[in-house]
């Protein structure tokens, strides 16, 4: 290596971005998870193996949150995501069906296809010994079954993968795994690409490397797969305006799941009958090879057994089932599941009625409405497998990137729950406390979700602006009276600055009492009313000097950075014989100050739909005397005061006077 010379500058090194480091870390997390659960396979180490998964989701998903607040995403190329996507598939390749023995249904499904006889036709334990010798000659693949007496419940898309992964007629089970989940991998590697190309990176690389998503498709193998690569291919192409295949892979998608049937009307209802038609003829395709006179009643028992004896995870009807059990004394479960699945039913009938009898919307993203559609599915049945979650989850980059707040908080909640899912397969092999624990927690967060999504939806905003809007009110009239009793009054008909506005119901208020000349400002425009409103960089108000009679400030100098600069707008704007009134938050010990702090941003969360959520960090409360003294710092003279309240939210009035 050579020296270099007294004096001569070393060569710079470039410094790795932090995704490559963070991509390293899920790597390392996944490939010790995955790999442990391959090795363990044998029931002996099961267990020990559903805890490293478990432990390696929540620290993969960890660390992909942490890049998406550090921004380390922003920086993520489309080589890069797939690069990174390749290899956590890679690793979850060698996999076995240690999680799920669904994958051996799979493999005698591709079996049966293969030896010319319709899946539908007979259960594994019925079907013809001429034909069992092709199927199950040498593995015993009949003895790993885990339901040899139902017919096949999957549709002909998973069917149709699971003739082409049978077509080596290899006689190993591994073997013929294996080449049905390379075929969903390459698949999905190739739906990703697509993709990435409408998506921002920042975004997708949430759900491209999700464990749970790695460990359903590469690991597992579960038809979900499918269904993402459907519902992704389908959004992406109606996006584009590609119709035609839009409603084509939507429909494929569909039929992997039956749930997601649901979710075609509405896709249709926004984008014409022509896509409708296009959904139908598909379907249709891909059903006239199986259809026998006995093929649809041969399925529907098989999803009847399923629906009425699997119970697994779903955190709503169990607690309801718990509560009946309390109330009544019996199990109310054979009453409960059916009446969830009507109630659902009945729910999205409703709700496309409703969207029957308006215009069509072109304005809500319809991956937010499969994710209304799906995740309430998912609220109401009685089994929540941890394959469930794909369903909601890939609708998530596109409700991260166009959703409105309510919808952007419940994806978010989808997102969590699916990684604490993986700790649920631990029912499986007896770890109850692993599984009861992660999926106590998973239901939890998702409905901590589910409540400000609904907090911050368009009723409940409703309601929330008509009791901001008292509040203003009653915040002007105590501002009035002050006013009118003090040394500062003002004329009938002033001009009033609401500086930090808000919603702007204090300014308008002042306006309806006074017909006052009313103007507002903010950083952020979170207006509802019809004042005028204007933004500023909160340093300097684009206004001239010495030109109002009142400036206002409601609860918003412990929002700033610097109050002090605040300050000095205001009584750089207000007229020399005018006021500025500051209404504040006090406090007078500590427990109060940290009590202040945390309902104030409670408060923000749920009025600013994010939007305030930046000023929570500064929350610059003071004590009565503390803003007295900075006042008279700044050349501003207390004229008159007031206070309220004296126990949980102390506030104190200051009308100040410019001093001259």
């Amino acid at each position: 290596m050579e020296t270099p010379h007294r004096g001569q500058a070393e060569p710079t090194r470039k410094r790795v971005p932090f995704w490559c480091w963070a991509l390293v870390v899920i790597v390392l997390a996944q490939a010790f998870g995955l790999l442990a659960a391959f090795w363990f396979g044998i029931p002996s180490r099961q267990r020990a193996a559903v805890w490293v998964l478990a432990g390696s989701s929540l620290l993969g998903g960890g660390v992909l949150v942490l890049g998406h607040v550090r921004g380390w995403w922003h920086t993520l190329t489309r080589t890069g995501l797939l690069v990174g996507a390749v290899l956590l598939r890679l690793l979850a390749l060698p996999l076995s069906p240690t999680l799920s023995d669904d994958a051996y249904r799979y493999v005698w499904d591709g079996r049966v296809s293969v030896a010319g006889v319709s899946p539908y036709a007979h259960t594994p334990d019925a079907l013809p010994d001429s034909v069992r010798i092709l199927v199950d000659s040498e593995d015993e693949l009949f003895t790993k079954l885990n339901s040899p007496t139902y017919y096949s419940v999957y549709p002909p898309p998973s069917q149709y993968v699971f003739r082409l992964s049978a077509q080596a007629k290899s006689k190993n089970i591994y073997l013929d795994f294996l080449l049905y989940k390379l075929i969903l991998v390459l698949t999905e590697v190739c739906f990703l690409l697509w993709v990435a190309s409408l998506v921002k990176q920042e975004l997708l690389v949430l759900f491209a490397w999700h464990p749970l998503l790695v460990l359903e498709v590469a690991g597992q193998g579960h038809t979900e797969g499918l269904w993402v690569l459907g519902a992704l291919g389908g959004l992406v192409a109606l996006q584009r305006s590609r119709n035609v295949l839009g409603g084509a892979l939507l429909a494929v998608g569909a039929w992997v799941k039956l749930v997601p049937l649901v979710w075609l009307p509405f896709v249709a209802r926004r984008y014409g009958w022509r896509l409708a038609l296009v959904m139908a003829g598909v379907s249709l395709a891909l059903w006239v090879p199986y259809v026998q006179s006995d093929t649809f009643s041969h399925i529907g028992s098989s999803l009847r057994l399923y629906v009425q004896l699997f119970e697994f995870n779903a955190g709503p009807y169990l607690l309801l089932k718990q509560i009946g059990f309390v109330v009544t004394g019996t199990d109310v479960s054979k009453m409960l599941g059916p009446a969830l699945g009507v109630g659902y039913l009945f729910a999205v009938a409703v709700l496309f009625l409703r969207v029957c009898l308006r215009p069509v919307d072109h304005t809500t993203p319809i991956a937010s409405i499969g994710l209304i559609l799906l995740g309430g599915y998912l609220f109401a049945t009685t089994t929540v497998h941890p394959w469930y979650v794909l369903m909601p989850l890939a609708l998530s980059p596109f409700v991260f990137d166009k959703g409105s707040p309510a919808m952007k908080r419940w994806a978010w909640g989808w997102w969590w729950f699916g990684l604490f899912a993986t700790g649920t397969y631990g029912f499986y092999v007896g770890e109850h406390t692993l599984a009861l624990s992660t999926g106590v927690l998973g239901w939890l967060v998702l409905l901590v979700a589910t409540l400000g999504a609904v907090a911050v939806s368009s009723p409940i905003r409703n309601v929330l602006n008509g009791l901001l809007e008292r509040r203003g009110r009653s915040k002007w009239k105590w501002v009035a009276s002050v006013l009118q009793v003090s040394s500062a009054s003002i004329d009938s008909s002033p001009r009033l600055l609401d500086l930090g506005a808000g919603e702007g119901w204090v300014g308008w208020a002042a306006q309806d009492a006074t017909y006052a000349d009313v103007q507002l400002a903010d950083v952020v425009d979170l207006n509802e009313t019809p004042l005028p409103h204007i933004e500023y960089d909160g340093e300097r108000l684009p206004l001239d000097g010495n030109q109002f009679d009142i400036v206002l400030l409601v609860f918003v100098l412990h929002h700033t950075q610097e109050p002090d600069a605040v300050l000095r707008e205001a009584r750089r704007v207000v007229r020399d014989e005018g006021v500025v009134v500051v209404l504040e938050s006090v406090y007078s010990n500590q427990f109060n100050h940290k009590l202040l702090r945390f309902l104030d941003t409670q408060a923000n969360r749920l009025r600013g739909e994010g939007e305030m959520i930046a000023q929570e960090e500064h929350l610059a409360f003071d004590t009565v005397q503390g803003w007295r003294s900075r006042f008279a710092s700044l050349g501003l003279d207390v004229v008159a005061e007031d206070a309220r309240g004296r126990w949980v939210h102390q506030q104190h009035l200051f009308v100040l006077r410019p001093l001259v």
